[in-house]
């Protein structure tokens, strides 16, 4: 350490070596916490958060979909629905999930039992809640042959 820092062993000086990102040093040399007002997120904000990072919640959920070998897709609108929806409901970018989750929980479970879903496309009125999502199904000359799903009544 420089300028005879190594004989200084006071807590001050440690929790600024550590910390020192985090706390402004004022002038003299004491840590003061720095606040600041943020602004809410946008619908494009929300938008961008759900289709742009890396681990986007989109991709997340697309990958998901593609172990059962199929398709997941948004369209437009239906992302600035979600992103409206969470702004609604005051969650921001951490409820998004949220929303997703409940959009999608139903869906997810009807792919593994009906193998003939290659495709499911969520519109804006599934996020409202006034339609089911678009679901296609395989065709016998794609592959594999469909496989029927059990009735609700014979899973007794």
């Amino acid at each position: 350490m420089k300028d005879g820092a190594a004989s200084c062993t006071c807590c001050a000086c440690r929790i600024h070596n550590h910390i020192g990102a985090a706390l402004a040093a004022d002038g003299n040399d004491k840590l003061m916490p720095v606040i600041t007002a943020l602004d809410a997120l946008t619908r494009d904000d929300l938008v961008k958060i759900l289709t742009q990072p890396k681990n986007a919640l989109v991709k997340q959920y697309q990958k998901l979909f593609s172990y059962d070998d199929a398709e997941l897709t948004f369209e437009p609108k239906a992302l600035e629905a979600i992103a409206d929806k969470a702004i609604e409901r005051k969650i921001g970018a951490r409820g998004l999930r949220a929303v997703m989750e409940g959009l999608l929980m139903n869906v997810m479970y009807d792919i593994p039992s009906d193998r003939t879903i290659d495709r499911v496309t969520i519109t804006p009125g599934c996020v409202e809640g006034t339609e089911q999502p678009k679901i296609s199904h395989r065709t016998e000359k794609e592959g594999e042959a469909p496989q029927p799903s059990l009735p609700a009544d014979s899973a007794s």
